[in-house]
C-alpha cells in the first residue's frame, strides 16, 4: 500500500469517540467513565482503584466519617 492510500484510508475512517467522564472519584479526582466500576456511599463516588486500595480503617474514618475512640 502506498503512502497516499494509507492517508486516504485513515481519513475515511470514522473518528473514534472520546470517552466522557460520568463522575469524578471523591478520593483521587480521576474520571469515572461509562463502563468503569465504582461504588457510591452516601452520595460519594469512589473509583474501584481507590476502593481496592483502602484499608477498613481508612474506609471507616475517611469515607464513612466514623471516629476511632479508645475504650474506657
Amino acid at each position: 500500500m502506498d503512502h497516499f492510500t494509507a492517508i486516504e484510508n485513515a481519513w475515511l475512517e470514522p473518528p473514534q469517540s472520546l470517552v466522557e467522564a460520568v463522575y469524578s472519584c471523591e478520593l483521587c479526582n480521576e474520571a469515572v467513565c461509562a463502563g468503569d466500576l465504582y461504588i457510591e456511599l452516601d452520595g460519594l463516588i469512589i473509583c474501584i482503584d481507590c476502593l481496592d486500595s483502602l484499608t477498613a480503617r481508612e474506609l471507616a474514618v475517611e469515607v464513612l466519617n466514623n471516629k476511632i475512640t479508645a475504650a474506657g
